[in-house]
């Protein structure tokens, strides 16, 4: 069974909210939050409210297509003690140690289906892919795994 991960409420808050990418116990890993399930959630009331509006209207960020108001709609929002991380390994983008292939793959249940041993497709070496930690950020600052190669 695999070692789980331990992190104190904080670090969740800040560090592994939707969408957050980090290194899963730092040794191991690259890694996207997929999603956080909360104990005792509740939708997004009072002063709390107050203060998200407040600051996305500082950043001009209320809209449809953008965030809803907090105020007017706080069933679009939660607030509870996080309790659970769900993510996925994260980019599904691994080269070969012994002769440099670059190997992409759409999603993490289709990467253990086809190639559980991480064996290169080129040489055929086993166990030899490892994972490249960088993805690409757009201007909108929308992260993507795709890898852009020169030529």
């Amino acid at each position: 069974m695999p070692k789980q991960m331990k992190r104190g409420r904080s670090q969740v808050i800040w560090r592994y909210a939707p969408g957050a990418i980090y290194r899963y116990n730092e040794t191991g890993g690259w890694c996207q939050s997929t999603e956080v399930t909360q104990k005792d959630s509740a939708s997004l009331t009072g002063a709390l409210a107050q203060a998200i509006s407040h600051v996305l209207r500082q950043w001009n960020a209320i809209g449809q297509t953008a965030y809803p108001d907090p105020i007017q709609f706080p069933g679009r929002y939660s607030a509870g003690e996080p309790y659970y991380v769900t993510f996925n390994l994260w980019p599904l983008v691994f080269t070969c140690r012994v002769c440099g292939a670059v190997h992409f793959y759409r999603d993490p249940g289709r990467a253990m289906d086809v190639n559980p041993n991480l064996r290169c497709r080129s040489c055929k070496v086993m166990h030899s892919l490892r994972q490249v930690p960088y993805g690409m950020s757009s201007i909108c600052w929308r992260v993507q795994q795709e890898l852009v190669l020169p030529g």
